[in-house]
């Protein structure tokens, strides 16, 4: 009973963050929506046992996060996230919203290469653009 409680928060959590979508998670929706990446489906805000995440394409198990300045508060939560998403077989990328802003179509051939790489498990950090993510952070 309490989980299915959990999984409905989870749902309506979900329901709730694809209405509030930052610029840039629109913008990365609009371009991997409706197989417009190379073939390949993807679902925003989905749920992976009670976490939410930005994008998921579950054939590849490839999430994708996209970071603001707010995650650099969250790195020990964000890891603890990735540590499970990479247990349970995923995959993920984290990405700096900049990196969206200042070049999204280096971004999507980012995506792009991780979908058609073999799985390996491994969790590329984003990447410090405009000084997101200097100092360790």
């Amino acid at each position: 009973m309490i989980g299915r409680v959990r999984g409905m928060l989870a749902e309506k959590n979900a329901k709730k963050l694809r209405k509030l979508q930052t610029p840039e998670e629109k913008i990365l929706w609009e371009r991997i929506k409706n197989r417009r990446l190379g073939n390949y489906k993807f679902r925003r805000q989905a749920i992976i046992d009670l976490l939410i995440v930005d994008f998921c394409c579950f054939e590849k198990r490839l999430v994708i996060e996209l970071d603001g300045f707010g995650h650099r508060k969250n790195k020990p939560i964000d890891m603890n996230r990735d540590r499970y998403l990479k247990s349970q077989g995923f995959r993920i990328i984290r990405l700096w919203n900049s990196e969206i802003d200042q070049n999204l179509e280096k971004t999507i051939n980012k995506i792009l290469v991780a979908l058609e790489s073999p799985s390996s498990g491994a969790v590329a950090p984003p990447s410090p653009v405009k000084g997101e993510g200097q100092n360790g952070i």
